[in-house]
């Protein structure tokens, strides 16, 4: 990691809207100054993969089991080369439709342990986010949709589900 970055300054004033923008959605300089530099993006299975390799073994073994199961039978197949950034919501509820409709009880369970691979990797700088991470000030606006019927694709048991 190098310590200084090499800009001149026609290249700092070039960047000062990017960096308002970025302290205006309460961004950290950090994490904007990584994704600017970042070479290639991270897919759903490298997620599970750092999760696996630097979470997992903190955990109980029944709780790695469920954790290495779910990863191999249904995260790590799923949107093979695609970056976890550019995975459209739409994609992700057509998703979680499938799953639903095969396995109601899986859908709740299969959200909480995507949500926890994807906020351990947000927290680790891997990503910057996930429109799955939910945070609590988007959350609201899905849930006013979800109650005035424009959008009734995820089931109210898996809204309840998730932890804000």
């Amino acid at each position: 990691m190098d310590a200084i970055p090499t800009l001149n300054i026609a290249d700092v004033r070039a960047l000062i809207p990017a960096i308002r923008g970025a302290l205006e959605r309460n961004e950290h300089p950090r994490v904007f100054w990584d994704k600017l530099r970042q070479k290639h993006d991270v897919t759903l299975k490298q997620c599970c993969e750092h999760f696996r390799e630097h979470h997992l073994p903190k955990l109980r073994p029944r709780t790695v089991m469920l954790y290495e199961h779910t990863m191999q039978r249904y995260f790590e197949p799923l949107f093979i080369g695609i970056p976890v950034e550019q995975i459209p919501f739409s994609s992700w509820l057509e998703w979680f439709d499938k799953i639903g409709k095969k396995k109601p009880k899986n859908e709740g369970h299969l959200l909480r342990r995507l949500k926890s691979i994807l906020s351990f990797c947000i927290r680790r700088n891997r990503i910057s986010g996930s429109p799955v991470s939910f945070e609590f000030h988007s959350l609201c606006p899905l849930l006013l949709m979800c109650l005035s019927g424009e959008l009734c694709c995820i089931s109210k048991s898996t809204l309840l589900s998730l932890k804000v």
